[in-house]
């Protein structure tokens, strides 16, 4: 039996071996995305996003959606404009601060009718490619730091993860941030581990290619050069000579400006150059950050009256302007905040800590806990190595902190995902356990190798049971230690639970519910916040406001009615289900309903009001 395990173990760690079932999880890993891109509605972005990629094409600007760089939605706009779409420009507006794309996408899904809901599928499927490269660079990057199967293993841990799973099937920068974060990631510490100009140039084109994504890395502006400084600074105290003779400071300074460097270049060509040297004092900006107020009240530039003012800006335009808006929309941020059933204007210091807590698969926090215990206590039988995985550390505690910063507003819990995505990579050393390397010396240990082990299997089972149970609905996920994705609404909301995602599955439930498949064809009313318009949705389904669906109330032909109600719309409007029962109760115009009956599927909840009387009427709490 012993033979056979060595045998079997021996076989799976053959390169042959791990790049056939690498490539068998990636092929199966887009098959999913693909299908999963087709079982929702479109979320309350996806419009937008679509939309100002199409724009980048057809009219040559960058202005729509320029809180975010344009290579994510250009690279989902191709298959659309391929296909053939229609568009409409007349609220395409540019003056500083604007968000004209929420309007101009409502423009692109009126126009194209139930058109836009194929056209955003095609657009979806298009971003499948970032999830696989991403995947490909967590494979390699894990297998170069930590030898092999810590790549298997790592893009077993991608494939599985919900959270990761859930926005790579939609158009938003999200999944392209993090893939390209990973890969630049990679090409930085293969620069630190393989100084050369050539490590250098791909190190600085991977960190373009990531600012083309989103503003969240334009932090590794910062990172890099502490990472630097700090390899530095370990290799001149390393007690191994190749690690003191192979990095020459002077030429490794040059090398780390070259990165920076090309990175601006590689920037300035995704936006082809547009607005690239204008002068800091010819900005208009609307952050408090960056504008001082004229008389209006609302725009003006700090620099205009200083000598910074002729300084050329060496990036492009839209990029700045977008970088101001962002900082505006963080501090004057309208929406109020949720956490755990508390609202208030401003934020937690803790919301992503927490949210990665209740979001993240139980198994994959236990292998990052494990993981990290095992590097503090053999951390000085590590240090002497000459590059570890200290500059993943570094850069997850630096995007949690700098998501963590900004206190106006705590909603998205997806702005913490990149760290999610090296925290991947990091988990990939437990396949260290299945082979005896000097660095776990100290766990060699019969019972405790048994042990690790029984504990990494442990993990991949329960973010396979977890994956399965809520595919394809992960973007509502949470962990089965908090309560599972039906009581996700108690921790979380917004893009963390409910973000239009389930509209198309209302008539399904309906036809479970209120026998929606028999009888005339009902107009159903559904009640959530308004992201597309009723031309999008081909079906019998309405969207619209509150006091228009208690008129319209689908009608059983036993007299009961029903509306439909999105779960995120009744915290927000009555902050919980009972609450909103009671207030359509009262705002009846008859004033006949009977007891409310709940019941809650995915996002939303189906309340049916029987007639006074019946003997199915029946109170629900909150659930």
């Amino acid at each position: 039996m012993l033979r056979r395990w060595e045998y079997a173990r021996e076989l799976l760690l053959m390169p042959c071996t791990q790049v056939t079932a690498a490539a068998a999880l990636l092929v199966t890993y887009a098959a999913l995305l693909a299908h999963s891109a087709t079982q929702h509605s479109p979320t309350h972005l996806e419009p937008a996003f679509l939309a100002a990629g199409v724009s980048h094409w057809q009219l040559g600007r960058f202005e729509l959606y320029r809180v975010n760089p344009p290579f994510p939605r250009m690279v989902a706009a191709l298959p659309v404009l391929a296909s053939g779409c229609k568009t409409d420009w007349t609220n395409y507006v540019d003056r500083p601060g604007s968000r004209a794309e929420f309007t101009v996408g409502q423009d692109f899904m009126r126009i194209n009718g139930a058109r836009s809901a194929t056209l955003l599928i095609y657009a979806r499927w298009a971003g499948i490619l970032f999830a696989v490269v991403g995947g490909i660079a967590a494979y390699c990057w894990a297998n170069d730091m930590y030898g092999e199967g810590a790549g298997l293993l790592s893009l077993l841990l991608w494939v599985l993860e919900p959270n990761l799973m859930a926005h790579a099937e939609l158009v938003t920068p999200d999944c392209a941030c993090w893939s390209l974060g990973v890969i630049a990631g990679y090409a930085y510490w293969s620069w630190l581990a393989r100084p050369s100009t050539f490590t250098a140039l791909l190190a600085g084109v991977a960190l373009g290619m990531a600012q083309l994504t989103k503003l969240t890395w334009i932090s590794l502006y910062a990172i890099w050069p502490i990472i630097w400084i700090t390899t530095c600074y370990l290799e001149r105290r390393s007690s191994l000579p190749e690690c003191r003779a192979n990095r020459h400071f002077g030429r490794s300074a040059v090398q780390m400006a070259c990165i920076l460097a090309t990175s601006l270049y590689v920037t300035n060509c995704g936006y082809c150059f547009e607005g690239v040297g204008r002068p800091l004092g010819s900005f208009s900006f609307v952050s408090t950050l960056l504008a001082t107020p004229d008389a209006g009240g609302s725009l003006g530039n700090r620099f205009s009256a200083t000598a910074f003012a002729i300084l050329p800006v060496p990036l492009p335009e839209q990029y700045v302007l977008g970088f101001d808006t962002q900082l505006r929309d963080f501090e004057r941020f309208p929406v109020a905040s949720y956490l755990r059933g508390e609202w208030k204007h401003g934020g937690w210091w803790y919301y992503y800590l927490y949210g990665m807590f209740v979001k993240l698969p139980v198994g994959l926090l236990v292998m990052c806990v494990g993981i990290s215990v095992h590097r503090l206590i053999a951390w000085k039988s590590s240090r002497s190595k000459r590059c570890t995985d200290y500059p993943v550390v570094i850069t997850v505690l630096a995007i949690v902190t700098v998501v963590s910063i900004p206190r106006s507003f705590a909603l998205h819990l997806r702005y913490v995902f990149p760290a999610v995505a090296l925290i991947v990579v990091f988990c990939g050393q437990w396949a260290l356990i299945w082979r005896r390397v000097p660095e776990f010396a100290s766990f060699h240990s019969a019972a405790t190798v048994l042990c690790a082990r029984l504990i990494c299997v442990a993990c991949i089972a329960d973010m396979c049971m977890e994956n399965a149970i809520s595919y394809p609905n992960q973007l509502s996920y949470f962990n089965w230690a908090s309560g599972g994705s039906r009581a996700g609404w108690r921790h979380l909301l917004g893009s963390s639970f409910d973000w239009g995602q389930d509209i198309v599955g209302v008539e399904a439930a309906l036809k479970k519910s209120c026998h929606f498949a028999t009888g005339p064809p009902f107009e159903v009313p559904v009640v959530t916040f308004e992201h597309f318009p009723n031309a999008a949705l081909n079906s019998n389904l309405r969207i619209m406001p509150l006091s228009e669906a208690i008129t319209s109330m689908m009608r059983q032909p036993d007299g009961t009615r029903v509306i439909v109600v999105f779960i995120d719309f009744a915290m927000h409007q009555y902050e919980g289900i009972l609450q909103l029962t009671d207030a359509i109760r009262c705002a009846c115009p008859d004033q006949s309903l009977g007891m409310p009956v709940v019941e809650q599927y995915g996002t939303f909840v189906v309340i049916q009001f029987p007639m006074p009387g019946s003997m199915h009427g029946e109170s629900h709490d909150e659930e």
